[in-house]
């Protein structure tokens, strides 16, 4: 896997984590934490840049224009299809891009300020937390508490790496939907690390 390289400027905000298509009727909308992240860090007036994997399909670099990126060419892209029935949403990953890794991430970044790593389909290595000894770091675990079948759809799944990440961590971010299915874990977590939200 090759990291492709645009530019590396310094930055005062990281997000990690895929960008997604997800589906909208016959169209495909820019999706992702990364994404909605770093355009907010920018909107404050926040230097923002973003590691993460597309594929050669990937429609929404316009989207992102003047953001730094350092990108894993993967594939495809990782889309994601939400289905609603009366009411309760049924959600499908109908593709995944490649993981991303500590090497995915200049060198030039690695003291950035403020990290958010967010994943959505377990594609970032928990090791990468490792390597930003100078950060204050946001984790959004959202994409390591998701399982899918062989249909790719979504079910939640309990975190199995939180131990190894969120004594490195200094913020815990998560919804209500995360952690429903798995309410006990809610005061192991908050052992773990330093602010919960």
């Amino acid at each position: 896997m090759k990291t492709e390289t645009l530019t590396y400027p310094k930055i005062e905000f990281l997000s990690i984590g895929h960008f997604t298509h997800d589906v909208a009727g016959d169209t495909f909308i820019l999706g992702g934490a990364a994404a909605y992240s770093s355009k907010t860090a920018v909107n404050l007036g926040i230097k923002a840049g973003i590691v993460s994997a597309v594929g050669d399909n990937f429609l929404h670099f316009d989207k992102l224009d003047g953001i730094p990126l350092s990108l894993a060419k993967g594939k495809e892209t990782t889309t994601f299809q939400n289905i609603y029935e009366n009411g309760v949403r049924r959600q499908f990953i109908r593709g995944i891009s490649s993981a991303l890794k500590a090497d995915h991430v200049p060198q030039e970044w690695v003291d950035t300020g403020i990290v958010y790593i967010c994943p959505v389909a377990n594609e970032v290595d928990p090791s990468i937390v490792h390597i930003f000894r100078n950060s204050i770091i946001g984790v959004s675990p959202q994409g390591w508490m998701r399982q899918w079948d062989k249909e790719g759809r979504i079910a939640p799944s309990i975190w199995k790496h939180a131990k190894e990440v969120l004594p490195y961590v200094d913020a815990l971010i998560m919804s209500e939907e995360d952690i429903s299915p798995f309410p006990d874990v809610i005061e192991e977590y908050k052992e773990l690390v330093s602010m919960m939200i």
